[in-house]
């Protein structure tokens, strides 16, 4: 089980500091729209999530069926120990073309997401901290960003919990 530094981690990447700015949408949008939209939003998560789910139960049924095909009479639909990843489903059902497109279309998705928050990282500092008073700025934020984010994409993020915190 992950510890409360953890879980707060995990959040922080992957929903991002975006849910600060939640209220200020909320406002600008209007509250019923958002309220809609953010409920639309939420059903799109958990329709996925029940996908993912099922596909791991159906993983999960493949390494239980024996040679002649039929499942033991002590099989339930429990996922049991076995942890699976998005990419080993990905080869397991579709296939090593489909796994490479999913890996290549996730790695694109990250990169352009951090180069945006590296972007704005960049901008605001410049704008706000001046080092050198020139256009400079804004490539010296870039690279403090960089030297930052690199260093700890390259560890678990259990790792690097409780340095995010600092």
């Amino acid at each position: 089980l992950l510890g409360p530094n953890q879980c707060s981690a995990i959040v922080v990447n992957y929903i991002s500091a975006g849910y600060i700015l939640l209220p200020f949408a909320f406002t600008q949008a209007g509250y019923v729209y958002s309220a809609i939209l953010f409920g639309f939003v939420a059903l799109q998560s958990y329709i996925t999530s029940l996908f993912i789910l099922e596909t791991c139960a159906r993983a999960e049924t493949a390494n239980w069926i024996s040679s002649d095909g039929n499942l033991p009479s002590i099989y339930s639909m429990a996922i049991r120990d076995t942890k699976y990843e998005l990419s080993s489903l990905q080869q397991k059902f579709l296939g090593r073309k489909w796994t490479r497109f999913f890996l290549c279309t996730t790695a694109c998705d990250l990169y352009g997401i951090t180069w945006l928050v590296a972007s704005i990282f960049g901008q605001a500092l410049a704008e706000q901290v001046s080092v050198t008073g020139t256009d400079e700025d804004y490539k010296i934020w870039v690279g403090v960003f960089m030297a930052i984010t690199v260093p700890l994409s390259c560890t678990s993020i259990l790792d690097q919990a409780l340095l995010q915190f600092i």
